[in-house]
C-alpha cells in the first residue's frame, strides 16, 4: 500500500491490515499485537523520516500472511534511521526517571517474533513478523 506518510492514513492502513488478518482467520492476540505494533511505526516514520513531517514523503506499508503468520514491511525514502540501534529503555525505572521516547519501538521488538532493518539504497525498510 503506498502512501504519503501522513497521519490521516493511519486508518486505512490499520483496515488493510485487519482484512489481510481476517483472511487468514488470525487470533485475536495477534490482530491487537499488529495493530499496536503498526501504528507505532507508522507514527514514527510519519514524525522523524522527513523533514517537514507536516508535508509528508512517499512510504508503503506492505503485509504478508501465510495461514499461521503475518509480516509487514515499512518502506520510506526518508532520513537513514535504524530503529532497532536505539538502546531499550530501562523499564525497572520508574515512568518519571525514564527518558522521553523509544518505548513504543522496544513494545514492538518485544511483541514481534522476528523484527529487521536495513538501508536499502536510499530507502529505509523496516520488517516485523508474527506467528501463531
Amino acid at each position: 500500500m503506498k502512501c504519503n506518510s501522513k497521519l490521516e492514513e493511519l486508518v486505512d492502513i490499520l483496515s488493510y491490515l485487519e482484512h489481510e488478518l481476517e483472511e487468514v482467520d488470525a487470533p485475536i492476540k495477534v490482530a491487537v499485537a499488529m495493530d499496536i505494533a503498526v501504528e507505532e511505526m507508522y507514527v514514527n516514520i510519519c514524525h522523524y523520516a522527513y523533514e517537514q513531517d507536516d508535508i509528508g514523503g512517499p512510504s508503503e506499508v506492505n503485509v504478508t500472511t501465510t495461514p499461521n503468520s503475518v509480516e509487514v514491511e515499512f518502506i520510506d525514502w526518508g532520513k537513514e534511521f535504524n530503529p532497532l540501534e536505539k538502546a531499550d529503555p530501562d523499564v525497572t525505572l520508574d515512568a518519571e526517571d525514564r527518558n522521553i521516547g523509544g518505548l513504543g519501538i522496544f513494545m514492538v521488538k518485544k511483541s514481534m517474533d522476528e523484527v529487521s532493518y536495513r538501508r536499502d539504497g536510499d530507502k529505509n525498510v523496516f520488517v516485523m513478523k508474527k506467528t501463531w
